[in-house]
């Protein structure tokens, strides 16, 4: 049966982040596969096109945006919000919505009257230290009451998304786990064993992500080779300091239209983050049949270590698909480097696992589809309701 969706995501291209991407792969995935999905955000300037048409899907953008250097934010976002309100109050009765993250655009949703009620999933973007359930700081608990009541699915991207789900008091038969999905691709070719060892790293350059981190686990692993840092953000300037303070050659390749073509080069990749959801550069890199050392928070450790008991400091533990550290523990990222750096064929094999659970696990297809069973139970339950 085919399938009407409208995703909702507080803002989208030109500015792509982790969840843009994953609203735009997802939207493009199910016209594939023979259903109907469109895409309603924020419009953010004055020059992004009110509607667009972005990979066979359509796009309306919302709201009021202005010009000039003394614009009102909260105004821009409360137009987006009503005009968001009036959208969804219209939305015929056998369209799911699903929405991006736990923001306000998910608040907004919720405040539809019932009336014109329609099977209403929230996706979870992040855990941890940057948790979509702490998003409201100290109103948090007073708004997840509120959704409770409103919510047909919870989609977690991890177990640690329907832990903090089923703490915040959702549901335990309303939380489903789907992870990212991405195009896993060709296979890649076979990495060259008589070459210096290539380590990446791909994200955005915020606090969070702990790139200083990186930077000091290389200064100490003693390692001789090329580490890549794909991503720009705010925190750019600072790390590039601290990598000339260390003096160690790094280079800072800024943001790339395509940086799945690092990640297929590279031996490694490294993602010292202390908070994610599920990363995008983690799952693509899996998929280019890369190496990966990262720390043990939210997916990464679905990704690399099912299931697995948290390393202990200092150490790393050895996952089927990847290496995980304990958040923050520069000297057991270090370890985990100068261990992949001494054994090319301990680096394939894991290259290799990691690649056989990316296109089992986090395939496109795969993750759309999974999207299509839920939205037309949600509407099959629905039906029997009414």
């Amino acid at each position: 049966m085919a399938l009407e969706l409208l995703i909702v995501t507080g803002q989208f291209r030109p500015l792509v982040g982790g969840a843009e991407r994953q609203a735009e792969r997802l939207a493009a995935e199910l016209l594939r596969q023979g259903h109907r999905a469109e895409v309603v955000t924020r419009r953010l300037e004055v020059d992004h096109p009110v509607v667009e048409v972005v990979a066979g899907v359509p796009v309306r953008r919302l709201g009021f945006a202005a010009r000039g250097p003394f614009r009102i934010r909260k105004v821009e976002r409360a137009t987006f919000a009503f005009r968001l309100w009036r959208d969804l109050a219209s939305n015929p009765s056998a369209r799911p919505v699903l929405v991006q993250q736990l923001l306000y655009p998910a608040l907004v949703a919720g405040l539809v009257p019932k009336s014109n009620r329609w099977p209403l999933i929230l996706r979870v973007s992040s855990t941890g230290e940057t948790s979509d359930f702490r998003a409201w700081g100290m109103f948090s608990p007073l708004v997840h009451r509120f959704l409770r009541t409103r919510v047909s699915a919870l989609v977690a991207l991890n177990e640690a998304g329907r832990a903090e789900g089923l703490a915040a008091g959702y549901a335990a038969s309303r939380i489903v786990v789907i992870p990212n999905g991405v195009a896993v691709g060709p296979p890649p070719e076979p990495r060259p064993i008589d070459r210096a060892l290539r380590v990446v790293y791909v994200g955005g350059l915020r606090r969070e992500k702990r790139v200083d981190l990186l930077l000091g686990a290389w200064k100490q692993s003693g390692v001789e080779g090329e580490l890549t840092i794909i991503g720009d953000g705010p925190e750019r300037g600072r790390l590039e300091q601290l990598a000339s303070r260390l003096g160690i050659a790094v280079s800072f390749a800024g943001n790339r239209d395509d940086p799945t073509l690092f990640q297929r080069e590279a031996d490694v990749m490294a993602l010292p983050s202390d908070a994610e959801g599920m990363s995008n550069a983690l799952v693509e890199a899996m998929a280019g049949g890369c190496a990966c050392v990262a720390t043990y928070v939210g997916g990464n450790v679905d990704c690399l270590a099912p299931g697995m008991a948290e390393p202990a400091p200092g150490e790393v533990l050895e996952g089927r698909f990847g290496w995980l550290v304990q958040r923050g523990d520069m000297a057991a990222l270090a370890l985990g480097l100068r261990r992949l750096a001494a054994d090319s064929g301990l680096r394939n094999r894991l290259g290799q696992a990691a690649r056989e659970r990316a296109c089992s696990e986090y395939a496109l297809p795969r993750v759309a589809a999974a999207y299509a069973d839920l939205a037309r139970r949600l509407l099959e339950e629905r039906r029997a309701t009414t």
